[in-house]
């Protein structure tokens, strides 16, 4: 093959790079353009997603918060509802009851039945819907709603929706209560009945029922009405554009905002152009047991067009409605839309730029392909001319100079050929001045002595440390003189002549005659030389005499603080603790060093330092907080820390410095301004409650007693000697209320005043049961009660007389409030770790487990009427809850409905019987 034929370097290059530099280019171009839009289409197809997905998650919200509300709407309703029912039929019952006890003397039970009704026509109670139900002798009731009378039996009632002979039966029973059923005097339009919810009381002497109810039906379109106002109101989405809407199951729009249909309008057969029944598919979805969700299209007249909308809807049972929200799709979409175009435009721009710079690219690629090939033919002229001349001249080629490795390569390998016959002198020149820079400018000393031991080295750091030029000490005929006394130089000359290598420090005397402190070893040489080297550590001597004066003093000064200081380092070590902390942690100062939090406090509170000191630590600066620590001297007392981190030359945290402050004493302060601030809270709650009771509890034997004497005032002629006598004992019997009730009040009062100061004294308990029975024995014959006194007469303790002699008449007197005629009542009593347990059980109605908890309750006034309609005044049970606590005891209940009652009270026993134990 002949050379013409042989391919040029410059040609090769040309070939590979062209066609190397328009593969990238395309491949960068492609890539991009594929990468720009798989992110831009991600981008957008993620917003699509989180948008819908927080709109659904936005309407449903919405809902389910609409339909808490509407439950919250019905449930006050009908709690107001009940409320008044009660008091309606309570103030026509009381008035009715009133009637009865004036005038049953005088007539007849039918009179006084009519007496009843007209008077009860007068206050409006049966326009209220109030009704009145009495027997017939023929087993039959007779109701009256003010105008009209409707005989009930068997025969003409509807016994599921209507109130029946059994249920007028089990109210007589019961005394008073609610039912529901249909109202007997009132339809609807469509003349069916009305179902409504009563509240009924009896009047046992004259087998009355008053009973009160309204139309559920007609309240219920009431509260429906200011619900779907409220409704009506709600908004939320996209600038509150969006709103909430109620339907009937039956298709009836009741709240809807549509420029097409309006309230009342039916919606069911509404279909979208996807043929969808939007009502049907909503009422599906909605009678899921948490509702669902619906996608539709809706028509917008305003617009002639159809929006993508999304709905969630909830079936609210109760009142057959559906509950739901919406949001327009059509926005987001629209919004995607331009995005997407948006990105079509970008990408036609991208390709036009990247076609652009492509044939820019392709261009500048020739341009420099033909610059190459012109460069290379210089270089190789270049090379062979320059070769010539250092074969000449015997000097290198410029090897660094060349555009190619190769050329390059090729002078480094002629070059060294020149190398070799320079190597040895070269060597020897940088051999020598390396030598000599380090002998005259190292930082240490230097000094040699040849083979007859005359100096002969004696660099610039020998003559600054010590002042003498090396002309001068090498005219000396004994230089070690100049810095040792003759037995030091004897010494200095044994461990020249030894060179062994090993630095040891010497002290010297210097130009000034000051001492210093220097480090020295000697070597041997393969000629027989000593090189002597040396360093100079009088400036740090110095420093670390002055840190250890300074490291004294600090100390002393950290050992003359009053307040506990201790120091540790980043393993959390005690290094350093003042003598107040050794005291406080029960410890010599010798001995703290070593420690860790683990030895000094306990477990749980050292892991709760260990952690605070790893954050403080970690983040740096200053930690201040308060703690308890158990002081070795005085217990338990609070301190106020203050702790820094102490950082070493490098900057890095090498330890913990912390200051400790007792500030015992003015945490008792706040604690006993709490106390003060909790006791004046505890008087005005004492007060609200003592005025609560005597607005409410004076008013009723008030009243009694105030309309019997106006009675006896007016028509004292009029009645018969046992019915004056049955009225006088009637207010003998409220004055006797009322004068226990203040007693009572009088006596909690005064303890409240009293505070915790008791008059104590020994007794045995079973005097002071006796006595209180003694005092209620009226009241226990009067209901035929059986006494089972099992006190133990043995067991005294020591207490304030009257405070339990309180108790006792209170708990007592509740068991016979609470008894059945011919009941039991247990009186027990057992020690029970150096306490008296005193029990007094009956078996009576019993109280349930909701209104246990309220009995002892401040809160709460709690008066419950007796079994035979005994009042009382509410404050029995506080009174003995507040007595019993004084004397550091404890009163408890244990009930259960229809069983009866036990209640307990323990209280510590005298002190001679527990030393005695």
């Amino acid at each position: 093959m002949s050379i013409n034929k042989k391919q040029t370097i410059s040609s090769l290059i040309r070939k590979h790079v062209f066609f190397s530099t328009l593969l990238v280019i395309i491949l960068l171009v492609t890539t991009t353009l594929w990468v720009v839009f798989i992110s831009y289409n991600n981008i957008i197809q993620t917003e699509s997603d989180f948008f819908h997905s927080e709109q659904k998650e936005l309407i449903k919200n919405e809902v389910q918060r609409t339909l808490r509300m509407i439950e919250e709407h019905r449930q006050e309703w009908y709690d107001n509802y009940k409320k008044n029912l009660i008091l309606e039929t309570s103030q026509a019952w009381e008035l009715a009851t009133t009637i009865l006890i004036k005038q049953s003397a005088h007539h007849t039970p039918d009179e006084i039945r009519v007496m009843i009704e007209e008077a009860l026509v007068s206050i409006g109670f049966f326009k209220q819907g109030g009704i009145i139900t009495y027997p017939q002798s023929n087993g039959s009731w007779t109701t009256f709603d003010g105008t009209t009378q409707i005989t009930i039996n068997q025969q003409n009632i509807e016994p599921v929706d209507s109130i029946t002979s059994q249920q007028i039966q089990t109210l007589f029973t019961k005394g008073e209560g609610f039912y529901t059923g249909n109202h007997p005097f009132r339809q609807d339009s469509d003349g069916m009945p009305v179902k409504s919810l009563f509240y009924v009381k009896r009047i046992n002497a004259l087998k009355i029922l008053i009973s009160l109810g309204n139309n559920n039906s007609t309240l219920q379109k009431e509260v429906q009405k200011e619900i779907l106002n409220t409704i009506s109101k709600i908004r939320y989405g996209r600038a509150h554009k969006h709103y909430i809407f109620v339907n009937q199951m039956d298709g009836k729009a009741l709240l809807i905002h549509s420029d097409q249909y309006k309230p009342g309008d039916y919606i069911n057969d509404i279909i979208d152009p996807d043929g969808i029944n939007i009502f049907d598919a909503e009422k599906k979805a909605a009678l899921q047991d948490k509702g669902g969700y619906v996608t539709y299209k809706w028509f917008q007249p305003n617009r002639s067009t159809y929006s993508k909308n999304i709905t969630f809807v909830q079936h609210y049972k109760d009142w057959d409605w559906m509950i739901g929200g919406h949001t327009d799709r059509s926005y987001v979409e629209k919004i995607l839309n331009t995005q997407r175009s948006e990105l079509k435009t970008k990408l036609i721009y991208i390709l036009w730029m990247a076609f652009i710079l492509l044939i820019i690219a392709f261009v500048a690629l020739q341009f420099y392909i033909y610059n190459l090939n012109r460069i290379i033919k210089l270089q190789v002229r270049s090379l062979l001319r320059n070769i010539g001349q250092a074969i000449h001249n015997d000097t290198e080629l410029p090897d660094k100079q060349y555009l190619f490795a190769e050329f390059c390569q090729m002078a480094q390998y002629i070059n060294k050929i020149i190398q070799e016959k320079q190597y040895t002198e070269k060597q020897y020149k940088i051999s020598q001045n390396h030598f000599q820079t380090i002998y005259e400018h190292a930082p240490v000393m230097i000094s040699g002595l040849d083979e007859n031991n005359k100096l002969v080295l004696w660099n610039k750091e020998c003559e600054r440390i010590f002042g003498i030029s090396q002309k001068a000490i090498s005219k000396h005929p004994d230089p070690l003189s100049l810095f040792y006394n003759s037995e030091e130089a004897k010494q200095v000359k044994d461990l020249v002549n030894k060179a062994d290598g090993t630095f040891r420090l010497q002290v010297v005397k210097g130009s000034n005659n000051k001492t210093r402190y220097q480090y020295w070893a000697s070597f041997k040489t393969d000629e027989n030389w000593t090189i002597n080297v040396g360093y100079d550590i009088t400036a740090l001597k110095q420093s670390e005499l002055k840190w250890n004066e300074q490291s004294r003093f600090l100390k002393s000064l950290i050992k003359s603080i009053p307040n506990p200081v201790f120091f540790k380092d980043a393993a959390g070590i005690y290094q350093f603790g003042n003598k107040r902390f050794a005291n406080l942690i029960g410890r010599q100062e010798e001995d703290i060093q070593g420690l860790t939090v683990y030895d000094v406090s306990p477990p749980k509170i050292a892991e709760k330092y260990k952690q605070m000191d790893d954050a403080l630590l970690k983040q740096g600066g200053v930690q201040v907080y308060e703690s308890f620590v158990q002081d070795a001297e005085k217990g338990q007392q609070y301190f106020f820390f203050n702790k820094a981190v102490y950082k070493n030359l490098e900057g890095e945290a090498a330890g913990i410095i912390g200051v400790m402050l007792n500030i015992t004493d003015r945490k008792k302060a706040e604690v006993a301004q709490a106390e003060r601030q909790q006791a004046l809270e505890e008087i005005n709650r004492t007060k609200n409650l003592f005025f609560s009771i005597v607005a409410h509890d004076l008013k009723t034997p008030l009243h009694t007693i105030l309309g019997f004497t106006y009675l006896l005032i007016n028509a004292y002629n009029s009645f018969e000697v046992e019915e004056t006598k049955r009225l006088i004992k009637t207010i003998n019997y409220s004055a006797q209320n009322l004068n226990n009730f203040l007693d009572g009040l009088l006596t909690w009062v005064q303890s409240q005043l009293k505070g915790s100061q008791l008059e104590l004294s020994t007794f045995k308990i079973i005097d002071k049961v006796k006595h209180e029975l003694h005092l209620l024995q009226e009241s226990i014959d009067a209901k035929g009660l059986l006494i089972e006194n099992n006190i133990d007469i043995s067991d005294a303790i020591e207490a304030e007389a009257t405070m339990i002699s309180t108790v006792i008449r209170n708990l007592v007197a509740n068991a016979v409030k609470f008894s059945h005629r011919n009941g039991t009542i247990e009186l027990n009593s057992h020690v029970h770790l150096n306490n008296l347990v005193v029990e007094i059980r009956d078996n009576g109605v019993g109280i349930c487990k909701e209104s246990q908890e309220k009995l002892f309750s401040t809160d709460v006034k709690t008066s419950t009427t007796g079994t035979e309609s005994e009042t009382g005044t509410g404050l029995g049970l506080l009174i003995c809850k507040e007595f019993i606590e004084k004397h550091q005891g404890r009163i408890w209940v244990e009930s259960e409905p229809n069983k009866g009652s036990s209640f307990f009270f323990s209280l510590p026993l005298e002190k001679r019987k527990k030393e005695k134990e």
